[in-house]
């Protein structure tokens, strides 16, 4: 019985492992560079050490031969990296933000050590490139997804903000799918995927299971020369999800939509159809370990009452006659390859499944 226990022990950590693996494909960043003194001259064997802000998570590399390190599979967010070597003045970088799938290299170039003292860099301001990674793409992050205005309250509509790229919905954005269409490719030309696994539907190629806003972190799109772990489509839209952190966070939210808000549909008699949503929900984040171990969770409901109003083509009673006279274009007759006289089928020339359907149209 223990070893069954133990099996199943090692089972669930093989599981665990499988999927932290799986969600670091696609949205991990790394922090990569070349460490100099003030003459150019490359510095080995410096300790670097890279801190996120909101988790606490710490990393640490050495510079080697040639200077150079590299640290992988960051998660996305605000990093402190520090840059140490004997004989010289610390380096630190305080706010380097990562986005998904960004390779940040950095080039921290430390003086000589007179006294005991640190440079800073604050921001953006320290020198870096993104020279790893040649995928050609856009970043919508948290504060947009969170502040500009979303009808579909569907994360995936902002894909708008990106040149040649737009979003397909229905009109009531009831749909949790989501199709991106842009770069003159179809709309089931686009992978999807959410902090590392697939998230694309097996009938139409749409993302599925896209969650509230709330849940999304940011979001890329690549549109051109982004590698193999991205997937086979041409078109890209790489999500990642939110996560604990060391402070408590939480939102309360309701999204109301009702049709005395909306206008008439130009070609209806009546006022507008009835139409009510309600979209409530709640998300909480924070430490269950500070530093080590986070929650995140996050839920809604969508009270929905929809009718809408459709307009469709169909045939006149005097088509259903043969009479197509007042249509611009001939009719053909496919036995001669001439126009009807005058556009006009004759009555035994109609086909009896016509004649059956004619009720239904009528």
């Amino acid at each position: 019985m223990k070893s069954v226990w133990c099996a199943l022990a090692c089972l669930g950590m093989h599981l665990a492992l499988a999927v932290t693996t799986v969600a670091q494909v696609g949205t991990e960043t790394s922090i990569s560079g070349v460490i100099t003194d003030s003459s150019g001259a490359v510095v080995p064997g410096a300790s670097v050490a890279v801190v996120q802000l909101e988790t606490g998570l710490a990393r640490t590399a050495e510079s080697d031969t040639r200077g150079s390190f590299e640290i992988w599979a960051l998660p996305i967010g605000p990093y402190e990296v520090t840059v140490a070597a004997s004989g010289f003045n610390a380096w630190k970088a305080e706010r380097i933000v990562l986005t998904v799938g960004e390779r940040r290299r950095l080039f921290p170039m430390l003086s000589i050590s007179k006294l005991t003292q640190e440079v800073t860099v604050v921001g953006g301001a320290a020198e870096s490139l993104q020279t790893d990674n040649s995928a050609v793409q856009t970043v919508v992050q948290m504060h947009q997804i969170r502040e500009l205005p979303l009808r579909t309250r569907n994360p995936v509509a902002l894909v708008g903000l990106v040149p040649g790229m737009r979003f397909i919905t229905s009109d009531s954005g009831a749909e949790r799918n989501a199709y991106v269409q842009g770069l003159g490719a179809r709309s089931n030309a686009t992978g999807f995927q959410i902090d590392g696994a697939n998230a694309n539907s097996g009938m139409d190629e749409g993302a599925m299971g896209v969650s509230n806003v709330e849940t999304i972190a940011e979001f890329s799109v690549q549109t051109s020369s982004f590698d193999a772990s991205s997937g086979r489509s041409p078109i890209q839209v790489v999500m990642a999800s939110r996560s604990g952190t060391n402070d408590i966070h939480g939102t309360v939210w309701e999204f109301f939509q009702d049709d005395a808000l909306n206008a008439r549909n130009a070609f209806a008699t009546e006022d507008p159809p009835e139409f009510e949503r309600h979209e409530v929900g709640a998300s909480l984040g924070g430490p269950i370990v500070r530093d080590r171990l986070f929650f995140f969770g996050s839920g809604q409901a969508r009270p929905l009452t929809d009718f809408r109003v459709y307009n469709q083509t169909v045939p006149t009673p005097s088509m259903f006659q043969g009479d197509f006279s007042h249509l611009g274009s001939p009719i053909i007759d496919p036995t001669t390859g001439e126009p009807f006289p005058g556009n006009r089928i004759p009555a035994d020339r109609i086909s009896p499944a016509s004649r059956f359907f004619e009720p239904h149209f009528l």
